[in-house]
């Protein structure tokens, strides 16, 4: 088998990250934007010693759950420039979130080596809203062929693909989209350039509010020199009055790295704010805030089901700007929010004032570290009934996390994750401290994509 070779396939079932597998006598074939049970013929477009990858040509015969997917930039076969922004819009729904389920549950098997027969499997919660869910996109700003664009990467590469709506989020954000880049085109303001590390402007973040319809606007640059920029910026203020805040990031660094260290407001309000449930929360442009306002509604009343204990005292460790601690306050004794980002902490001390809570308190850090002070502390009383509630990125937790909290001996553990290949070796760890893995419940977050949101108890 060699680069470059077409050949026929049948593909067996969907991996981890959301390619399908076929198999050419002994060698694995991974192929995007397939589906079991799809006819195709691929092209190989790479052979390494136990594997392949392919890229469909044609769909001789389509499975019986492949269906059109409704984005004009979506992935079709033979064409090599597509929109990247999701991978899963050829699968109908439901059975995205089957193969999801599915998905998870393989993983902490094969790589946990979780018996599922021991755990309570509780049934999958399935988004409410499958398009214009996302409230927050960021997009590359390139200029490609002469014009300014914007748009997300066709996979494997970076070459951005256009669009003039994109059907996970808004109609407002689209709108701003299209807008920006037309201003951008117009104006003098110099763009990133990738290979020589030249040029002003390098991205566009955006993030809504569906509670006030308010959007917050962030300019990533490479350094602040704002004449240019603060042209684009009146334009977009007195085209959309619902730009509620706008800030400059500077990120001088040559990376794929999308925000620096340094963020600056330069007009409107500090904070975007949002509601779930009855609190109410402001997030700084840096802050991490889920994507999906219903989902994560869902998610953290399960969460609160949990911990639903008058004497325990709940650790929320990356704890954002106090999302889950806040929500759950009410129903424990004592929240401690543990978080790096110091935008992140100041968030979560306004949203637990404006809320009127009391019983929790925020410390910034990194997590092994704050939960070693506390530790350490001769003066800090042993700290009794103690449960905690993880929600780390991708990376999972470090293994010198899991070991402070294995410290702190809580009798639950929370553990909610986007990647179920980190949760997997996570909890084969805590396996190790004594903790088995009681119940898992997929929360699907991110329609028409294979990311895998899901939680997990963990008691001892």
């Amino acid at each position: 088998m060699q680069t470059g070779d077409r050949v026929k396939i049948e593909i067996e079932k969907l991996v981890l990250g959301g390619d399908g597998l076929s198999r050419i006598g002994r060698l694995v074939v991974f192929v995007p934007y397939s589906c079991p049970g799809d006819e195709l013929l691929v092209e190989i477009i790479k052979v390494k010693s136990n594997y392949a990858s392919a890229r469909i040509i044609e769909i001789i015969k389509p499975s019986n759950e492949r269906q059109i997917p409704q984005c004009p930039y979506f992935f079709q076969p033979g064409k090599t420039d597509f929109c990247g922004g999701c991978n899963w819009q050829h699968l109908d729904y439901p059975i995205q979130v089957k193969y999801k389920q599915e998905l998870m549950q393989e993983t902490l098997k094969q790589l946990g080596g979780v018996n599922l027969k021991k755990v309570e499997i509780k049934p999958s919660i399935p988004s409410s809203c499958i398009w214009r869910y996302r409230n927050k996109m960021q997009l590359p700003v390139r200029k490609q062929e002469g014009k300014v664009i914007t748009g997300f990467y066709t996979p494997g590469t970076h070459k951005i693909v256009g669009f003039s709506d994109c059907m996970l989020h808004s109609s407002l954000m689209n709108k701003i989209v299209q807008y920006f880049e037309g201003i951008v085109t117009a104006s003098a303001v110099s763009i990133y350039n990738e290979t020589t590390g030249e040029g002003l402007l390098r991205h566009l973040v955006l993030r809504q509010s569906f509670f006030k319809d308010e959007i917050e606007l962030n300019l990533v640059i490479t350094k602040r020199k704002m004449t240019s920029i603060n042209v684009i910026i009146k334009k977009l203020l007195d085209r959309f009055p619902s730009i509620s805040g706008i800030f400059i990031n500077i990120n001088p660094l040559k990376s794929n790295v999308i925000l620096g260290n340094q963020t600056i407001k330069i007009y409107g309000k500090d904070y975007l704010m949002e509601k779930l449930g009855k609190k109410k929360y402001c997030m700084s442009p840096t802050s991490f805030f889920q994507v999906n306002k219903s989902q994560t509604e869902n998610l953290y009343k399960l969460v609160a089901e949990e911990v639903r204990d008058e004497q325990a005292t709940l650790w929320d460790i990356y704890c954002g700007c106090g999302t889950i601690g806040l929500w759950c306050a009410p129903l424990v004794k004592k929240v401690y929010g543990i978080e790096e980002s110091k935008s992140a902490i100041r968030d979560a001390e306004n949203n637990a004032r404006m809320n009127n809570i009391t019983n929790a308190d925020f410390f910034q850090g990194k997590a092994e570290e704050v939960l070693s002070r506390f530790l350490k502390d001769k003066y800090q009383k042993p700290i009794k009934n103690s449960i905690v509630v993880v929600d780390p990125p991708r990376a999972g937790c470090s293994r010198a996390v899991l070991e402070k909290i294995s410290k702190i001996y809580p009798w639950k553990i929370i553990y909610i994750s986007c990647n179920p290949a980190t949760l997997a070796r996570d909890i084969k760890f805590l396996k190790g401290k004594g903790y088995y893995l009681k119940e898992i419940q997929l929360v699907d977050m991110f329609p028409q994509t294979s990311h895998i949101e899901c939680l997990t108890v963990l008691e001892r």
